[in-house]
């Protein structure tokens, strides 16, 4: 028997007590607990009691379902501590004191000698973070950055292990059966004080598999805890019944659960497999071996495996080769065995150590050096991450299950073929790029970058700190007069953040946009986008000028292309937007003409100077500090001059002067209608 606390925004506490292993709750008559409000779904949610746990699920509800200020994508264990949040109302469990647990109100465990089916676990992945607004309204503080859910990892003890599918093995004691479930009650109780939480009985050992020597049982903790939430955002259904286990006490060494089936893609947790640097590649060597004889064990693991039966299969499955990796010794001393036993399974049917980082919405962007050196940018902090592949092989694995997600899968091929980067766009916005031998010289090298989020307008730029109102102001004016505005900078600097910023100010028009990797987003407006690779690029531009557009913009010119592109802009098109990378305005030129001279049918350079004077009205360069923070560093009006393209700055970012913008006093003659406060510092 347990009691869920209900409190309403400004209402009276209630406290319903069940004798049932699941509870749903909505808006309409038929579910146990009626939260009658218009934020309510129908069917939102439901707790189920399983092993001792309680599970909460979100039933797919419009506005979803949050624990201690974080929206759930998957089913998640929660203790009496943790605070449910479902419209205007906070729910939490009470476990009656001294009340026996039923498991599902199910049949006695089956007698000895006989399998039985798996039981699924409920292991939450982690959701992301409920914007503060929402506490706010519930009368709630928000959460800080490093507030997590609580799982069964805020344990004080461990949580006793479910069992695993059983084998053939040594008849043991028979326990004691279950006692029965008394029927629900009909209505809630009167509201009375909490009870304190007694700690779920733990399931005795299985009859049918003998406990390990005590050495090795560790390997058998369970695989609990949060999982980080899916890119795709899609809720997994709730777990399936089954057999209960018997209610007894039990060592750490009972069978893992097989987990619910949820959509694909998922993200699941690593826990960091602490051990000192003169393990590290002996801790490798055991992972490789270890994920061999797996994805041997499962019959073959390529792009297309997934699912959560695969996951399910290789956790049984690793158990056993991790139990007797410890068993014979062959793990270095003092290894968190549990913690190996993720990591093994992920590398082999996953994304290895990706799982948890492309999972955390504060991580800005994944580095792969080598395989054994992965740097983490979060929150414009680069740091060595606690994680590595076993491999480099390990690796191109993960790269491949990537790009097969994102429909891209020949495109590893041709890059083993030719030498060549790989780019995608991948689970729904990541940016992927990758370098395989021999262009990767150390083995493959990864970068995924996450894309600035809710970046609408120059407006978003400037409460971001990149750039003072006066010069969006003046960029505004720039894209409504139809200047033709390159965009440079370094690296990582937010190029193409302030390229589709500056591509959403010309509202309303025909945009065409042509990118070798998807990087910019301009929402379903009238945007036609074109992707062209390598020599493709071109062609995309071509067939993008023959579409007459009233905006063109252009990602990354790197190559050739450039030519055709200053050729467009110096014969009368106007309004266009390109992004180029350089080191300051000066050298954003230079290396536009350099790129146009790529072309076979290039002409000579005075005439490449020419044009570049010609068709380029506007630099706007970006820098990132050492703190890692990005800035507009200066907006330049490009001009013609007797030894070609002159920069004159009209704003600058002044860092020594206390890191404020300030103008030049240059007004550009196009400008010179502007409202003069428009270019005072």
């Amino acid at each position: 028997m347990f009691a869920i606390v209900v409190n309403e925004k400004g209402g009276e506490q209630k406290r319903l007590e069940f004798d049932k292993p699941e509870v749903t709750i909505g808006r309409v008559q038929g579910n146990d607990i009626i939260l009658p409000k218009g934020n309510v779904s129908k069917r939102h949610s439901r707790i189920v009691l399983k092993d001792g746990k309680f599970i909460i699920v979100d039933l797919k509800s419009t506005n979803g379902t949050y624990v201690n200020g974080r929206k759930i994508t998957s089913p998640l264990v929660v203790k009496g501590s943790d605070k449910i949040y479902i419209g205007d109302f906070i729910l939490s469990i009470e476990e009656a004191q001294g009340a026996a647990v039923a498991d599902e109100g199910l049949a006695p465990p089956p007698p000895p000698r006989k399998a039985a089916p798996s039981i699924p676990p409920p292991p939450p992945r982690r959701a992301p973070t409920q914007p503060q607004e929402d506490f706010e309204a519930q009368g709630e503080p928000g959460p800080t950055d490093d507030e997590q859910p609580q799982g069964d990892e805020g344990e004080s003890t461990p949580p006793p292990p479910p069992d695993r599918p059983a084998r053939p093995s040594t008849p043991a004691v028979q326990p004691a059966p279950l006692p029965p479930v008394a029927p629900p009650r009909p209505a809630p109780a009167p509201i009375v004080a909490r009870a304190p939480i007694s700690e779920p009985p733990r399931p005795a050992p299985r009859p049918d598999f003998p406990a390990p020597a005590p050495a090795p049982a560790a390997v058998r903790s369970t695989l609990s805890g949060p999982r980080p939430a899916s890119m795709a955002g899609a809720p997994a259904p709730a777990p399936a019944p089954a057999p209960a286990a018997a209610a007894a006490p039990a060592p750490a060494a009972n069978r893992r659960p097989t987990p619910a089936a949820v959509p694909q893609p998922t993200r699941r947790s690593m826990s960091t497999v602490s051990v000192d640097d003169g393990k590290r590649a002996k801790l490798s060597e055991v992972m490789r071996e270890l994920s061999a004889r797996l994805t041997a064990a499962l019959g073959g693991v390529d792009a297309r495996s997934a699912g959560e039966d695969l996951w399910s299969r290789a956790e049984n499955a690793a158990a056993d080769l991790v139990e007797q990796a410890a068993t014979d010794g062959s793990l270095p001393a003092g290894v968190d065995t549990d913690a190996l036993l993720k990591d093994v399974v992920a590398e082999t049917v996953g994304l290895g150590p990706l799982e948890e980082y492309l999972g955390d919405d504060t991580v800005r962007e994944v580095t792969i050096a080598r395989h054994d050196r992965i740097f983490v940018d979060k929150g414009g902090q680069v740091s060595l991450a606690g994680k590595w592949f076993s491999s480099a092989d390990a690796v191109t694995r993960a790269v491949e299950r990537l790009l097969h997600r994102a429909g891209r899968s020949d495109d590893l091929e041709r890059a083993r073929a030719n030498g060549a980067l790989v780019e995608a766009r991948i689970d729904g916005g990541l940016l992927l790029t990758a370098a395989l031998p021999p262009l990767a010289a150390r083995g493959p090298s990864v970068s995924i970058r996450r894309p600035r989020r809710n970046v609408h307008k120059l407006a978003d730029l400037v409460g971001e700190g990149l750039l003072s109102q006066s010069m969006a102001d003046f960029l505004d004016l720039a894209v409504k007069s139809r200047r033709n505005i390159v965009v440079s900078g370094p690296p990582g600097s937010g190029r193409s953040t302030v390229l589709q910023a500056l591509a959403r100010a010309a509202e309303g028009e025909r945009v065409v946009s042509v990118e070798e990797a998807e990087e910019i987003d301009l929402g379903d407006g009238h945007w036609i986008p074109l992707l062209g690779r390598g020599s493709d690029v071109r062609q995309a531009l071509a067939y993008a000028l023959r579409l007459k557009p009233e905006r063109l913009v252009v990602g990354d010119v790197r190559g050739a292309e450039t030519l055709d592109l200053l050729a467009a802009l110096a014969a009368g098109t106007d309004g266009a937007l390109c992004v180029v990378q350089a080191s300051s305005p000066r050298h954003a030129l230079e290396r536009l003409g350099a790129m146009a001279r790529l072309a076979p049918e290039a002409p000579p350079a005075k005439t490449i100077n020419e044009e570049l004077a010609r068709g380029v009205n506007l630099i706007v360069h970006l820098s990132r500090s050492a703190e890692g923070e990005l800035r507009v560093a200066e907006v330049a009006e490009v001009s013609a001059g007797a030894d070609g393209p002159q920069v004159q700055p009209i704003f600058t970012h002044k860092p020594e002067a206390g890191g404020r913008f300030a103008a030049t006093g240059h007004v550009p003659p196009w400008a010179e209608g502007a409202p003069p406060s428009m270019f005072r510092a």
